[in-house]
């Protein structure tokens, strides 16, 4: 498997720096197995995305990424990010700030191929999977 969940390093040191904010626009693209994402993405980028009927490259924006805690930990969260009548099959995704030269924030492995003919694709937060602790 090639696409990791993960937070992305490059994110973790941009927050710190002060470069991203939660206003800013951030992005889901799809990915097919084969793709190489991992803590180590810095990026958005285009190699081995989701091709299909209904998905355009880049993706969608994510609706109300927020930052949320429990404790001493916190983590990212966002309202289900629909891709409606879409051809794909997917296995992972990439979240990005497009407002910030596309820099990478986290990746997510699906655990499965997600398929789609004519139909959606939901891909809800995975609350406490990517947290800064």
């Amino acid at each position: 498997m090639t696409i990791i969940t993960a937070l992305c390093e490059s994110y973790k040191r941009e927050l710190l720096m002060g470069l991203h904010a939660i206003t800013d626009d951030y992005r889901m693209a799809l990915y097919v197995d084969g793709a190489r994402l991992s803590a180590a993405t810095t990026a958005y980028s285009d190699s081995n995305e989701a091709v299909g009927e209904g998905y355009e490259a880049g993706g969608i924006p994510i609706p109300n990424m927020r930052v949320e805690s429990n404790g001493a930990e916190f983590y990212i969260d966002f309202d289900p990010v629909v891709y409606a009548r879409l051809t794909v099959a997917v296995d992972g995704c990439l979240i990005y700030n497009a407002s910030k030269e596309n820099r990478a924030v986290a990746v997510f492995n699906f655990g499965e191929t997600l398929t789609a003919r004519n139909g959606k694709i939901e891909v809800e937060s995975p609350r406490g999977i990517v947290r800064l602790k």
